[in-house]
């Protein structure tokens, strides 16, 4: 009998062993499990553009004018008479004035092409400081004041412009610039006027 106890006691070792190596690795398995995975390092971000362009630091002036037949069409110039870059994006408010500067009832409609300029689509853009952008505006001109008939719809009729009161995107303060008198009055008809999105200056299509 004394001879197999040995053989025993190896047997009870290697089955402690074995339970002992089985129980470690549950335990090294559950934290692995609950582990949560690291986060991938996010890449980095693009300077910031610069802030949006303020009225007080834009100068506007008349630019150009173009006509043919009864198609009519001014560009109109914004300059950047500040020392720091800005963005533009979008089309400028644009309200028609008369010569007591008092506003007139009129259609203005934004469009991404007519006449005077290639076709435009709305988009930001950085204005250097002393850089300049510019927008169109275009309109049909059939005479001034009450349209003779069969000139548009009954009682059509077109208010001489003076002036437009311009504001640039994303602002409140309006800039005043005077219409010239491009060999006669500017008078859109039935007061209907189209602007062109705001552009750079350095891609500005002269006049056909």
């Amino acid at each position: 009998m004394n001879r197999h106890r040995p053989v025993r006691g190896t047997l009870g070792v290697l089955w402690l062993f074995w339970v002992a190596l089985v129980l470690s690795g549950c335990t090294t398995a559950s934290p692995q499990a609950r582990s949560t995975p690291t986060a991938a390092p996010r890449s980095a971000s693009s300077p910031s553009a610069p802030p949006p362009c303020q009225t007080q630091h834009l100068l506007l002036a008349f630019g150009t004018f173009g006509a043919a037949t009864s198609n009519e069409a001014a560009q109109f110039v914004l300059v950047n008479q500040s020392k720091q870059s800005c963005t533009l994006s979008g089309y400028p408010a644009v309200q028609l004035l008369d010569a007591q500067h008092q506003p007139i009832r009129a259609h203005v409609r934004q469009v991404t092409q007519g006449f005077l300029y290639q076709q435009q689509v709305p988009h930001q853009f950085v204005l250097q400081a002393a850089g300049k952008a510019y927008f169109v505006v275009s309109w049909t001109n059939q005479g001034c004041g009450k349209l003779p008939p069969g000139v548009g719809p009954p009682g059509s009729f077109a208010s001489p412009v003076s002036f437009l009161r311009v504001t640039p995107p994303l602002n409140q303060a309006p800039l005043l610039v005077a219409t010239p008198q491009w060999g006669g009055p500017f008078c859109p008809f039935r007061n209907f006027v189209n602007i062109s999105p705001l552009e750079p200056y350095n891609i500005l299509q002269q006049p056909r």
